[in-house]
C-alpha cells in the first residue's frame, strides 16, 4: 500500500476540534487553484488521478480551447508540488504522490465556493 502525504501531525487542538483555525482556513483557501480543486472534489468519495484533475482545472482557468497539454502539465506540477501537499497537511485531501492520486477527505472546512459550473472534463463526469 502506498503512503499518502499528510505531514501535519495531530495536536491537542485537533483532538478538541476538527475545525481548522481561521489562519489555516485562509492559508488553505487563498490560492484560487486550491478552491477549484476543493470544488471539483466536493461530494466525491473515490480517488481521482492527478491528470484529469489538472485537465478540469485547466478547462476552468483557460476554457476548453486553452486546455492544451503544456497547460495541463504545468497545472499538474503545481498541484503535485505545492497545492495538494498543503491541502493534505490541512486534512482536506489525502494525496499519494507516487500514484498521483487524490482522495477527498470528509472536509474539515465549511465553505461555499462560488464557481461557474462549467464542464469538469474527466472529473465530475464520473459522478453520475
Amino acid at each position: 500500500m502506498s503512503e499518502s502525504t499528510h505531514h501535519r501531525p495531530p495536536t491537542d487542538a485537533d483532538a478538541e476540534s476538527e475545525a481548522l483555525s481561521e489562519r489555516e482556513y485562509h492559508y488553505l483557501l487563498a490560492p484560487r487553484r486550491r478552491r477549484m480543486t476543493l470544488d471539483l472534489l466536493a461530494g466525491r468519495r473515490e480517488a481521482v488521478d492527478l491528470e484529469p484533475l489538472a485537465s478540469a482545472i485547466a478547462a476552468r482557468e483557460c476554457g476548453l480551447e486553452g486546455r492544451d497539454e503544456e497547460t495541463v502539465e504545468t497545472i499538474a506540477i503545481s498541484l503535485h508540488h505545492v497545492h495538494l501537499p498543503a491541502m493534505a497537511n490541512a486534512g482536506a485531501v489525502d494525496y499519494d504522490p507516487q500514484a498521483k492520486r487524490v482522495t477527498p477527505q470528509p472536509c474539515l472546512l465549511e465553505y461555499d465556493l462560488q464557481f461557474d459550473r462549467e464542464v469538469a472534463v474527466g472529473v465530475n463526469d464520473r459522478r453520475r
